[in-house]
């Protein structure tokens, strides 16, 4: 969860309510084109496994011998990283946080693989005997990107699968960012100066 705390005696705590909502708004804003872009133009994701071996053991090790290809299609296709399913992208959120005249602005996320991604992680799946019954029913299916899936075999002959989790930084202070926040106080003064003029 990203921080950002400000404590201007110039501006009203109201005043600054609104300032902070219009940066959240914008972060937030400006993380969601993460998922569009590929990442922030100072530290760029990179292109997305496939197929994605590791959500692919996840999957298995959530249904076990219950798994079927079609729940598999999703990791077997080339899409922007970390936009599978849309889910993280879609988390992100911002809040102001009142305490007397200090306020703070929280941008972040309650998706707990989110950490994950922004440090870069190792990882590993236990392949358990449950799970090793799921790989043997998708190694017997059929159907368009199977072939996607040959890697499991490898799978039914280990205990475990380690993996690097790449970094990738969701969050971040970026020269876009610090701009759109820039022409916000900027508005804001430019505001209040014509407002004095007017009195």
């Amino acid at each position: 969860m990203a921080e950002l705390i400000i404590d201007w005696n110039p501006i009203s705590p109201e005043n600054l309510d609104t300032l902070l909502e219009k940066v959240g708004f914008a972060w937030s804003a400006r993380i969601q084109r993460y998922f569009d872009i590929g990442g922030p133009e100072e530290a760029k994701w990179g292109k997305t496994q496939k197929p994605q071996k590791a959500a692919i053991l996840s999957k298995i090790q959530k249904y076990g011998s219950n798994v079927n290809i079609s729940m598999m299609r999703e990791f077997l296709t080339e899409h922007p990283p970390l936009l599978s399913t849309g889910e993280l992208r879609d988390s992100f959120t911002w809040n102001v946080i009142r305490n007397g005249d200090m306020r703070s602005l929280q941008v972040g996320t309650n998706i707990e693989y989110a950490e994950a991604h922004q440090l870069g992680e190792q990882r590993e799946i236990k392949i358990t005997r449950e799970m090793k019954e799921g790989i043997k029913v998708l190694l017997k299916s059929k159907g368009k990107g199977v072939e996607g899936l040959s890697f499991l075999r490898g799978m039914l002959k280990t205990d475990v699968y380690r993996f690097q989790l790449k970094k990738r930084i969701l969050i971040m202070w970026d020269s876009f960012l610090r701009g759109e926040i820039s022409n916000i106080f900027e508005d804001y003064i430019k505001d209040t100066n014509s407002k004095m003029k007017g009195k």
